[in-house]
């Protein structure tokens, strides 16, 4: 099933596709759940400029997945190792995409480290692809500057 797909690092020159990706998935699956407030929040930081300052000083990598040369999968993580964003598009729910990207995440936390805990705050739509892929919860649903999300955590002990 995987076979067709291309996983590899996000480049600059891929960076709109990556973005309006991003807007998109959030747009259809979440943004119900936030308030202007948050919605706004989200948007400035996958603007271009944004992302693309976080790449550049490597607060930031994004693996993608591609068909066909279309970008399909993002996955957004710093080395704390926290995830900042996984979306896929809506076509292609449900393949393993997001747990393959997860995957090559936790590859490079595994080169890095003999042990470690991977944080993310997902968001309500988000929260049981989470616990499929071994998340815990680590606190009751919050809300900062407008987004809804739940803290959460992947222990990984060799």
């Amino acid at each position: 099933m995987l076979s067709n797909y291309i996983f590899k690092k996000i480049e600059l020159s891929d960076l709109n596709k990556a973005t309006t990706l991003i807007w998109n998935v959030f747009l259809e699956f979440e943004a119900n759940e936030y308030s202007e407030e948050g919605i706004k929040e989200f948007k400035s930081f996958i603007e271009y400029d944004s992302l693309k300052e976080m790449m550049e000083t490597e607060n930031i990598f994004l693996d993608g997945c591609y068909q066909d040369n279309k970008l399909i999968g993002v996955i957004g993580y710093n080395l704390k190792p926290h995830i900042n964003l996984l979306f896929v598009d809506k076509k292609y729910h449900g393949q393993g995409i997001a747990k393959t990207l997860f995957n090559r995440m936790l590859d490079v936390c595994k080169s890095e480290n003999e042990g470690f805990v991977i944080s993310v705050n997902s968001s309500p739509y988000a929260h049981e692809i989470y616990h499929k892929l071994g998340f815990s919860d680590t606190d009751k649903i919050q809300v900062l500057n407008g987004i809804s999300f739940y803290p959460m955590e992947y222990k990984y002990r060799r």
